[in-house]
C-alpha cells in the first residue's frame, strides 16, 4: 500500500519510464559512494523491477517520490527487506536528487513511510 501523501510530497509506484531518473539520482559523487552498482542504466532498470517484486510480494518497497508543487520526480522512499547476518530486517530507506536535498524531504517521506 502506498503511503499517504505528504504536504509537499506525493508517492507512487515506481515504473520503467522512470530508469533514467533513478539513474541520474545516482550518479552523482556522494551517492555513487553508497550506491556503486548503479553506474549503468540496466542497474536502474533493475531497481525499478526490485520494486515491482517487492509491492507484488509484500505489498510495499521503495515508492516514487514527486514534489506536489511542480510534479517532479525528487527520489524514492519506502520500506524494504534487507538481509543481515542471514535474516531479513524491514529498513526505511530513502534516496533524494541532488538538487533536493537538504529541504527535509527524506525526513517527511520517511515518516510518512513509516
Amino acid at each position: 500500500m502506498t503511503p499517504d501523501d505528504t504536504t509537499r510530497l506525493r508517492f507512487r509506484r515506481l515504473r520503467p519510464d522512470d530508469t533514467a531518473a533513478l539513474f541520474e539520482m545516482f550518479s552523482d559523487r556522494q551517492a555513487r559512494r553508497f550506491y556503486a552498482r548503479m553506474s549503468e542504466m540496466d542497474s536502474a532498470a533493475a531497481w525499478v523491477d526490485w520494486n515491482l517484486a517487492s509491492y507484488a510480494a509484500h505489498g510495499f518497497g521503495l515508492w516514487a517520490l514527486e514534489r506536489k508543487d511542480t510534479g517532479a520526480f525528487i527520489g524514492d522512499c519506502g520500506v524494504t527487506y534487507q538481509d543481515v547476518a542471514g535474516q531479513p530486517w524491514l529498513e526505511v530507506g530513502y534516496h533524494v536528487t541532488l538538487a533536493q536535498r537538504g529541504n527535509g524531504f527524506a525526513t517527511e517521506a520517511a515518516r510518512a513511510a513509516l
